[in-house]
């Protein structure tokens, strides 16, 4: 049986043809050990306040998350996208050898004597952001990644572990007011986060 090329194609030409999609950024889930965690920041004495705009103590705690796309992997950290918002953020300005803006989560115990003088804030502990104030917002969180205040899994130290990727931050009690009479009582605060693999 003989069979002819179709009319217009010579015996040394090909026809490719091409198909693909793209994704969109996708969310990951947060564990469970994650998703309620509560973070001890302990007990420092007032006396180590050492002024405006200072901090004391240090917890660090580890944020997880999993199901993001692809099996977690040290190489594709840089795909990862954090967001913090929170509505207890507030800005600081501190005037101190020059002028700086140091934003913090606020006191939310109401009846606790240090309500409006110490603060908590968060910072980076690996990464390229490590020693750097986490930037908390007070805008709700993004439906995808075209909002600017995001962080790359590589600015946050971001690790493959297993089924998951885990980043660390430290807490740390925040100073609102020079010297330690103000300082006394409990502290708490929240914030929310969620991160998108692109």
């Amino acid at each position: 049986m003989l069979f002819g090329l179709p009319q217009g194609y010579a015996a040394n030409q090909g026809k490719v043809t091409f198909s693909g999609k793209v994704l969109a950024a996708r969310l990951c889930n947060i564990t469970t050990e994650t998703a309620g965690k509560t973070v001890d920041l302990g007990r420092v004495r007032s006396h180590q306040f050492t002024g405006e705009g200072t901090t004391v103590g240090g917890t660090d705690f580890t944020l997880s998350v999993r199901n993001c796309g692809e099996t977690p992997n040290n190489a594709n950290i840089h795909r990862l996208k954090y967001y913090f918002v929170s509505s207890y953020v507030e800005p600081k300005v501190i005037i101190t050898n020059g002028f700086s803006v140091q934003y913090y989560l606020k006191n939310t115990v109401q009846n606790s004597g240090n309500k409006d003088s110490v603060g908590i804030q968060i910072f980076a502990t690996r990464g390229s952001e490590a020693g750097k104030v986490i930037n908390v917002t007070k805008q709700t969180l993004p439906t995808d990644t075209s909002a600017g205040s995001g962080y790359t899994g590589t600015k946050l130290g971001a690790k493959a572990n297993g089924d998951t990727f885990d980043i660390t931050l430290t807490a740390k009690f925040y100073a609102l007011t020079a010297g330690s009479s103000d300082k006394a009582g409990k502290v708490a605060s929240e914030m929310t986060f969620e991160v998108f693999y692109e």
